[in-house]
């Protein structure tokens, strides 16, 4: 009866953990971005770091924006342990006033689904790149 005690409290934790971290783990060291004002009809490129700092390579399926003002851009889908990749989005906003443009990445982690945002303000006109 000790016998399974001891392997219920200790060894199957132990056990989870070691299978848990045989995974992909996607970090972002920084998934909110915060824009100055911008203009309209000018598009504007956003960056975000992709990190696979895992054991296992990570599988990005697919990286979806909030609107069809917004293109994610991302040259690498697959990251093997310690490699990183940029995500570029070029974002053209459709009107005046804030916004809040969110990004979900769809990826073979634990949690499968990242949610990125970037948020700002848009005046009229007057803007550069």
């Amino acid at each position: 009866m000790k016998t399974k005690l001891y392997f219920l409290l200790f060894l199957a934790p132990a056990v989870a953990c070691r299978q848990h971290s045989s995974r992909p783990r996607l970090y972002i060291p920084a998934p909110v971005v915060k824009m100055d004002t911008v203009h309209m009809d000018t598009t504007y490129t956003i960056s975000y770091m992709l990190l696979n700092v895992g054991q296992a390579p990570l599988v990005i399926d697919t990286v979806t924006a909030s609107c069809g003002c917004t293109l994610p851009l991302l040259p690498e889908k697959i990251l093997n342990p310690g490699d990183s990749t940029a995500l570029r989005v070029e974002f053209r906003p459709p009107d005046t006033g804030h916004f809040d443009k969110r990004l979900v990445i769809r990826s073979d982690t634990d949690s499968a689904f990242t949610v990125l945002r970037f948020e700002g303000y848009c005046r009229k006109g007057g803007g550069r790149r």
